[in-house]
C-alpha cells in the first residue's frame, strides 16, 4: 500500500536538522544530465538560435544567435510542465534551465501544475497544440499521463520524463528519463541518519504531497534501510506538502525526536510497525494490535489476512484479525467497539461505512488507542490513513482501460460494492471525471451508479437488468472486487 497521512497531533518531538550534502550533489548531477538530454533531443531541430529571453537582453547584433533570428530562423521551443512551484528545488531548476536555455538559444514555455494531475494533462495538451519541439514533464501523478504521452508520440514530439518516473506502461512513450532514484535517496537519508544517531534515538519523517512517487518510495526505502537498527525509532510521520513553512510547523509539533528526515509515505505495514514501536516505547510492553476488515471469508480480505499473519510472524507482534461475516456496517462497528473495550493499543480497519465508524474511532483515540484506517481518506478521527492507490490516478486509469475497450464511444455505467465504501466511490468519481475530460463520445447512463453489496451473484443479476434497461450499454466500470466477475457472467 502506498499512501499514508498522519492526522494526529499526539506524537511530540524535537527536531534537529542538517544539510544533506550528498543529496545536493545528486540534484546538481541530474540537472546537468537533463540539460544534456535536452540538447541532444534538439540536435535535429536546426541551427541553434537565440531565445526570446536572450533577445530581450539586447545582445549585440554581431551575435551569431541574433543573426540567426534576423535570417528568419525559428528558435527551437521546449515545453516544460512541472508539478509545483512550492518546492524550492523546482524553483531552482527553473532558474538553471532558463539560464541554460538562454545560452543555447532555446525558448522555454514553462508551466506549473500546482499538484493537480488534471491541470497538468491540460497543460501538456496545450503545449502539444503549441507545437513545441520537445516536452519535459515532471509528473504530478506518474500513472495519469498515458493519453498525453500517446498524443505527443503521435505528433513525433520527444518527451523527457523528469524526476518522478511514469509507470511502466506509460514509459513506452518516454524518450529518456533524467532524475535521481527515489529509493536510493531514501536509503541515503537513512545512512545519514545512522551517522547522526550512532547511539540510536527517535526519528520524525516529514513527507511531501500524499500520493506522489517521492512520497511513496523514499520513505519505504528509508524504513527498509533502518531495518537493522532497532535502536532508531520512527516516532512521527507528518505531511509537509513540499512546503517549508509547513515542514517547520510540523517539525516544531514533534518534540521528542533527535532527527528529522524529509521523505515520503511508508507502507501500511510500516505504519502499523511505527505505531507499535511508539506504543512500546510509551508503555514498555508489547502492544496489542487489532485489524478489522470489511468482511471475513472473501478472497480480497483472505489475502489481506495472509499478509497480516506474515507480518505478525516477521515482526513478533500479535494481531487480532476479526471482522463481520457479511458486509454490514453495524456489525463491523460492534466488533470495533468490543476491541476498544478490550483495551487494544492499535486499531486498524477498513470501513464499510466511514461515517458510521467516526464515533467509535473518536472513543478509541480518547483512550489513547492509535487508529489506522485504509480506504477511508476522508475520515477525521484517525491517526493514519493508508491508501493503496492515488484515487484520482486509479479512477483515471480504470476509465482509460474502459475507453480503450469501448473504442472511446458508447454508453457505460459504474458499479461499486456499496454506496458507503469511500474509496470505491472516489475511484468511480475520478473515472467519470476522466471520461468527461477525455472521452466526449462516451455517455454515462441515467442510473449512473449501482451497488452489488460486494456480491458477485448480485453483480450478475444487476448486469442482466442493466442490459435489458439499456440495450446499447457497451461498458461497465466496476471498482469493487466482485463487480467484474459477476458482470462478466451476464455478458
Amino acid at each position: 500500500m502506498g499512501q499514508e497521512e498522519l492526522k494526529s497531533d499526539r506524537f511530540k518531538s524535537d527536531i534537529l536538522t542538517s544539510d544533506n550534502l550528498k543529496s545536493d550533489i545528486f540534484k546538481v548531477l541530474w540537472i546537468v544530465l537533463l540539460l544534456a538530454a535536452v540538447i541532444v533531443l534538439f540536435s535535429g531541430c536546426g541551427t541553434p538560435v537565440v531565445s526570446d529571453a536572450v533577445s530581450a537582453k539586447g545582445l549585440s547584433a554581431e551575435s551569431s544567435e541574433v543573426q540567426n533570428v534576423q535570417r528568419g530562423e525559428t528558435p527551437p521551443v521546449c515545453g516544460v510542465s512541472i508539478a509545483s512551484d512550492q518546492s524550492a528545488y523546482q524553483v531552482r531548476l527553473y532558474q538553471i534551465m532558463q539560464k541554460q536555455a538562454e545560452e543555447k538559444g532555446i525558448r522555454l514555455i514553462w508551466k506549473y501544475a500546482d499538484w493537480d494531475a488534471s491541470l497538468q494533462n491540460r497543460q501538456i495538451r496545450e503545449l502539444i497544440d503549441d507545437k513545441v519541439d520537445v516536452l519535459i514533464i515532471c509528473p504530478v501523478n506518474s500513472k495519469s499521463m498515458l493519453d498525453s504521452l500517446k498524443e505527443a508520440r503521435s505528433r513525433e514530439i520527444p518527451v523527457v520524463n523528469l524526476n518522478m518516473k511514469v509507470d511502466a506502461y506509460s514509459a513506452v512513450y518516454i524518450d529518456t528519463y533524467v532524475g535521481a532514484s527515489s529509493q536510493e535517496e531514501g536509503s541515503l537519508a537513512a545512512q545519514l541518519t545512522t551517522d547522526l544517531l550512532p547511539d540510536g534515538g527517535k526519528v520524525a519523517i516529514l513527507e511531501g504531497t500524499p500520493g506522489t512517487d517521492p512520497q511513496i518510495y523514499r520513505t519505504q526505502a528509508f524504513v527498509d534501510e533502518l531495518g537493522d537498527r532497532p535502536d532508531i525509532q520512527i516516532a512521527d510521520i507528518r505531511s509537509a506538502d513540499w512546503n517549508r513553512q509547513e515542514a517547520d510547523s510540523s517539525a516544531k509539533a514533534s518534540s521528542d525526536t533527535k532527527e528529522a528526515s524529509e521523505s515520503t509515505s511508508v507502507s501500511a505495514t510500516s505504519a502499523v510497525e511505527a505505531a507499535a514501536e511508539v506504543k512500546k516505547a510509551e508503555t514498555g510492553d508489547t502492544p496489542t494490535i487489532a485489524f478489522v476488515p470489511k468482511v471475513m471469508g472473501q478472497a480480497w480480505w483472505d489475502y489481506v489476512q495472509k499478509g497480516v499473519e506474515e507480518w505478525s510472524k516477521d515482526t513478533g507482534y500479535d494481531v487480532i484479525y476479526k471482522g463481520p461475516t457479511e458486509i454490514d456496517a453495524a456489525a463491523q462497528v460492534q466488533i470495533m467497539t468490543d476491541l476498544v473495550n478490550q483495551g487494544v493499543d492499535i486499531l486498524c480497519f477498513s470501513p464499510n461505512d466511514p461515517d458510521a465508524c467516526e464515533a467509535i474511532c473518536k472513543q478509541a483515540r480518547d483512550k489513547g488507542i492509535i487508529v489506522i484506517s485504509t480506504e477511508a481518506s476522508g475520515m477525521e478521527n484517525i491517526d493514519y490513513d493508508v491508501e493503496a492507490f492515488d484515487e484520482a490516478g486509479m479512477g483515471g486509469f480504470l476509465m482509460d482501460q474502459l475507453a480503450s475497450s469501448m473504442g472511446e464511444k458508447g454508453q457505460y455505467i459504474t458499479m461499486v460494492g456499496s454506496m458507503t465504501m469511500e474509496s470505491q466511490n472516489n475511484w468511480a468519481d475520478a473515472a467519470v471525471a476522466r471520461q468527461e475530460e477525455a472521452y466526449p463520445d462516451m455517455e454515462l447512463v441515467a442510473d449512473k451508479r449501482v451497488a452489488d453489496d460486494s456480491d458477485a451473484e448480485k453483480a450478475y443479476e444487476l448486469t442482466k437488468q442493466l442490459l435489458q434497461k439499456y440495450p446499447d450499454l457497451k461498458g461497465i466500470l466496476g471498482t469493487g472486487s466482485f463487480d467484474a466477475p459477476g458482470a462478466a457472467r451476464a455478458i
